[in-house]
């Protein structure tokens, strides 16, 4: 049966554009992707879903730091909410959102322009040098670790050796 003026086709199942609009909003909100009508503020405390998907994880990361204790929750109406001032202290301020750069999304437009970004990099860049230094320096510190306790092994069996009663030569 072909669709109707108006009717969009969504898996196996047909509804007016209406129909679909609604559907998609009321899950929308439940999931806290949108405010209620009137409340112009975003709310003081999310769920782990909306946290995770506010922060840029997956849900199940979000459940483990909880679980860790890394991240602070409460128990409200059953359901374990993490508040916004805990997912500031734990990562940082947010991202700016789109709406915060340019209309054609130029990165010099952001907050501060490009140089918090570059120092960021560049902050980066010697961090990994440092850590590939310190790699190589501890790869060489182990590498002596076990030669030197493969010469103690040697030294400890020619102990043994000379510490041994020896049998007298008739005795052989």
């Amino acid at each position: 049966m072909p669709l109707a003026a108006g009717d969009e086709y969504t898996g196996d199942e047909r509804r007016s554009s209406s129909s679909a609009g609604r559907a998609l909003a009321s899950r929308r909100w439940r999931h806290g992707l949108v405010q209620p009508e009137g409340q112009d503020k975003p709310a003081r405390t999310l769920t782990i879903a909306q946290a995770a998907l506010e922060v840029g994880i997956s849900r199940k990361a979000m459940e483990r730091r909880v679980e860790r204790g890394s991240v602070k929750s409460v128990l409200r109406g059953g359901r374990r909410m993490v508040p916004r001032s805990e997912l500031a202290r734990v990562f940082g301020d947010p991202p700016p959102t789109v709406g915060d750069a340019a209309p054609h999304g130029d990165i010099r437009a952001l907050p501060g322009g490009l140089e918090p970004l570059l120092a960021d990099y560049r902050r980066l860049v010697y961090r990994d040098s440092e850590r590939r230094q310190i790699e190589a320096h501890a790869s060489s510190v182990e590498l002596e670790l076990h030669e030197s306790r493969a010469r103690v092994l040697e030294l400890e069996a020619q102990l043994a050796e000379l510490v041994a009663p020896r049998r007298k030569w008739w005795r052989r």
